[in-house]
């Protein structure tokens, strides 16, 4: 029956602030409390007054007290009300920031989904449009996550923040726009259906908001790929390279701007990723205040400013912050909401330095739709916006662009390789049938590059199909897709055998008879009908020779030299790159004696 607030969760040294206390009535009858009230500055009493207050049965009212803040510090407002013989007590904290003190703030959202569609085209999940239309939100916002972020941003059209739109996100929504979605239990959403529609809504009001600078869009490699463990682990560094390229490219096509920031996906860093964004023409990246910066070598102050890393800025966010948003997300009722929406903000008036820049980052979706309450979620989301729209106002706070930090003072030298969560069990160890698939994806992105090689030409779709197979969405351990993996993966397979069908080999002779320690030719009939040279390396006992075969019929002549008599087989490989594509077996008949 009591709620005591303030009028802002933040204050100036020098100013006043409004202490609000909230009676309500819940008997089923008139009564009347006394109501004691309590201001405090660092322990030191400001204000106290007492009041009686008569309400009848269900009346709410509001008694307000102003105080003077003669200097920077914790303000703490008590109350507590008392009738009949029973009592109830709430208090309120506020932050008083000194003079010249001016927070920075840039709201990070990680806005992304996997690409949920098989190889035919069919969805095999459609949260990348149920969190876009679907009432997740209720009863406090009718629709999901991406459209509450849309329309939020229209309300408080102040308040700036930095979007990370995913291109595999970005991709599944302009396909529902241009010919609408399916299902792969055949339901069909087309383009004029509520889910569309809504899709549309969501996509143009992020495109109005990047084209009038209120938000600013980060890329990303185009699926959700964990690119630091790849490039350190694998040395996949081309297939984050052509995925870093493909991302911007969607970017540029479906918001129509040129991004200059990528999300990192997982904040899963490795040095290498350096040349990579530099040279797509990408200035800056989001890494983890408590996993990256730790480890990372240099000039170093503190998390809340932006370091040059050869050249890129790398911004480090408060991950106990961003975890609060985040994580602490199931709320008992508005009053909680409103609590922890001024709780961040307080914590962000307390970071290091005079102008200190707090980059709060996380998903955009997940910590609202995977609320145990996920309305009173959006009931903080507004409630924090509310409140940095009127800090804004009073000078107290700026949210920025990332673009807009300005340039790096101090430089590091070396950010360690790592995730957000500090490091890859996640997608790699957490289950048994990780180190399985983790076999089979590097079988096959090897198969790819020996294609590659062998015919002179990169094999795209076989590519496009791998980026899908390695999204870490897939991977992660609690949510692991198996057969999302495996369709892909198949796809890559089935790409790379189509793309050397072309190639056919057979053995010269069915059996070679000779004699032990003689030197043995076998030849190797290769039928090359690709239209273009192919170069292979023949791998025969302990002879290895390459071979460019030119389109039509071949003869290729291997000389083997046998060491034991008897009736047996030697294999005989076509390999590229050390991977190999066609296996026979040449029958021998080895004697001791002519």
């Amino acid at each position: 029956m009591i709620y005591v607030t303030t009028d802002k969760p933040l204050y100036r040294a020098g100013g006043s602030a409004a202490i609000r206390v909230k009676v309500s009535n819940e008997e089923d009858r008139e009564i009347t409390v006394t109501a004691r009230i309590a201001v405090s500055l660092n322990n030191d009493r400001l204000a106290s007054r007492d009041e009686r207050v008569s309400l009848l049965r269900g009346e709410v009212k509001v008694i307000e007290t102003q105080v003077d803040l003669p200097g920077p510090g914790m303000l703490i407002a008590n109350a507590d009300v008392d009738y009949d013989g029973k009592s109830a007590t709430d208090s309120v904290r506020a932050y008083v920031l000194d003079g010249g003190k001016r927070i920075r703030l840039a709201l990070v959202y990680h806005m992304h989904q996997p690409p949920w569609y098989l190889p035919n085209g069919a969805y095999y999940m459609d949260w990348a449009f149920r969190y876009v239309s679907d009432n997740l939100l209720s009863p406090f916002f009718d629709g999901g996550p991406y459209l509450f972020h849309a329309r939020l941003n229209e309300k408080y059209s102040n308040v700036k923040v930095n979007m990370n739109l995913s291109p595999s996100l970005l991709h599944q929504w302009i396909d529902a726009v241009e010919r609408g979605y399916t299902l792969v239990d055949g339901h069909a959403y087309g383009r004029d259906s509520l889910q569309v529609k809504r899709v549309e809504e969501a996509l143009n009001l992020f495109k109005s908001q990047a084209k009038r600078g209120q938000i600013e869009v980060l890329t990303s490699l185009y699926a959700h790929t964990i690119a630091g463990y790849l490039v350190a682990t694998h040395g996949m560094m081309d297939v984050v390279d052509e995925e870093v390229k493909a991302g911007i490219d969607v970017t540029k096509n479906i918001m129509g701007i040129d991004p200059i920031g990528v999300w990192t996906p997982e904040m899963a860093w490795d040095m290498s990723l350096l040349g990579i964004y530099a040279a797509a023409g990408l200035r800056y990246t989001v890494l983890c205040g408590r996993n990256h910066f730790p480890g990372s070598v240099g000039d170093k102050g503190s998390i809340y400013e932006p370091y040059d890393v050869g050249g890129f800025t790398v911004f480090f966010r408060d991950q106990r912050l961003s975890d609060v948003l985040a994580f602490e997300n199931n709320l008992f009722d508005e009053r909680h909401a409103d609590r922890v929406a001024r709780r961040i903000l307080m914590e962000a008036a307390r970071a290091d330095g005079e102008d200190p820049m707090v980059v709060i980052a996380l998903d955009g979706e997940n910590f609202m739709a995977m609320s145990k309450t996920p309305g009173l979620v959006a009931v903080e989301m507004n409630a924090l916006y509310d409140y940095v729209d009127l800090l804004q106002r009073d000078g107290v706070l700026s949210t920025i662009r990332l673009s807009e930090a300005g340039s790096a003072k101090r430089r590091l030298t070396f950010i360690p390789t790592t995730s957000w969560l500090g490091g890859f069990s996640k997608w790699r160890g957490e289950r048994p049938e990780h180190e399985r698939y983790w076999v089979k994806a590097i079988d096959s992105y090897r198969s790819i590059l020996g294609a590659e090689t062998a015919l002179g030409r990169r094999l795209e779709t076989a590519r496009y199909a791998l980026w899908h197979a390695v999204d870490s969405d897939f991977w992660w351990s609690e949510f692991w897709s198996e057969y999302l993996i495996d369709e892909w993966l198949r796809r890559v397979d089935e790409e790379v055998a189509n793309s050397m069908s072309g190639v056919r080999a057979s053995l010269e002779r069915e059996v070679i008879e000779t004699l032990v320690n003689r030197e043995t030719s076998l030849g190797i009939r290769i039928s090359n009908e690709t239209g273009a040279p192919v170069r292979f390396d023949v791998v025969c006992c302990r002879d290895v020779a390459t071979h460019v075969v030119e389109p039509g019929e071949s003869l290729i002549k291997v000389t083997i030299l046998p060491s034991v008599a008897g009736e047996y087989r030697i294999p005989v490989v076509l390999s590229s790159k050390g991977y190999g594509y066609r296996v026979l077996y040449q029958s021998l008949l080895v004697r001791a004696f002519p």
